[in-house]
């Protein structure tokens, strides 16, 4: 919905835009994806007293190094019983 250069990060900073960016058209603000970043989670949970949710690449990323270790040593392991 919004997408747009800003001088800083901060939570007033995208309330603002987006408050801009929203005008005239009638919506309540009850969700909001966005990365880990603290000002984002603030503007969302904070100025719209909405759901925060993170996007799916940062879940990805949780997951791939909770589980990248193990799965690379598994596959190791494979392609050397292979090569035997």
């Amino acid at each position: 919905m919004l997408e747009q250069y800003a001088a800083d990060s901060t939570a007033a900073t995208w309330t603002q835009a987006l408050s801009d960016a929203c005008a005239g058209v009638p919506i309540t603000i009850v969700q909001g994806t966005a990365d880990e970043a603290t000002a984002l989670r603030r503007h969302i949970e904070g100025d719209y007293s909405a759901h925060y949710s993170p996007d799916l690449f940062q879940l990805q990323h949780e997951v791939a190094k909770a589980t990248g270790l193990a799965r690379a040593r598994g596959a190791r392991g494979r392609r050397r019983g292979r090569e035997r």
